[in-house]
């Protein structure tokens, strides 16, 4: 009886530690919402982390150039996944939510990124629409998209920023610093995917580990699965 009865709290602590993984697992894979996103804090926001950090830098220095000497702002937005949602609409939301750009004269550009749906968006405001019309930005993105389907995103988007703050630059009559990195290239650079973070989930099972050798049995099928979720 006294063996039933722990095989049974076995059983129970086991279901409740997956439900709470799988809980942790979804909330790791949901989808970035517009109003959910911090403020930026820079003019990278790199969620989704694919950006290598000499691009980073790059795209930094310019859109500060673009901002310090054209009085324009230009915001880089790279996320994982919309969940179907239209990139349009996500985009619309969020400079909603931001306010990209000098109120006063809405010279603000955001760059939306979903990495995981293959989907890119150049929210241009209205003080900006004469110089960068649909036509432009069209041929902005599409120069884009041969290093973004190589997943060399940081060049891509850094290439983009600068064709884009060239042409504030040159209505604005002001000449932009050029910077020596600042050539487009396919780097070695592997970009960070987005992972489940293994560490937190790791220290839950060992938490629960613990537990199980103070009530006895079970401990071997914990480890069992934490050799298929690490081995996956």
């Amino acid at each position: 009886a006294v063996t039933r009865k722990r095989n049974l709290y076995s059983a129970a602590l086991l279901f409740c530690m997956l439900s709470s993984v799988a809980f942790m697992l979804c909330g790791f894979a949901r989808a970035e919402s517009p109003a959910q996103l911090p403020k930026p804090t820079s003019y990278v926001s790199d969620f989704a982390h694919v950006i290598d950090p000499a691009s980073k830098e790059n795209i930094e220095q310019l859109a500060w150039q673009v901002y310090s000497r054209a009085h324009a702002t230009i915001e880089v937005v790279t996320v994982n996944s919309l969940d179907g949602q239209d990139i349009d609409q996500w985009t619309s939301s969020l400079e909603d939510h931001w306010k990209v750009g000098p109120k006063s004269s809405d010279r603000g550009v955001l760059m939306v990124f979903a990495v995981q749906d293959h989907k890119d968006r150049i929210e241009i405001g209205y003080g900006l629409e004469g110089i960068l019309n649909d036509a432009k930005v069209g041929d902005i993105r599409r120069s884009m998209h041969p290093l973004l389907e190589q997943r060399q995103y940081g060049p891509a988007i850094q290439s983009g920023v600068q064709q884009i703050a060239s042409v504030i630059a040159a209505d604005s009559n002001v000449a932009l610093t050029p910077l020596d990195s600042m050539q487009t290239r396919e780097s070695s650079y592997a970009p960070r995917h987005h992972h489940t973070n293994w560490i937190s989930i790791i220290f839950f099972i060992i938490f629960i580990l613990l537990m199980f050798r103070g009530g006895g049995g079970g401990g071997g099928w914990l480890w069992f699965l934490l050799g298929n979720m690490m081995g996956g």
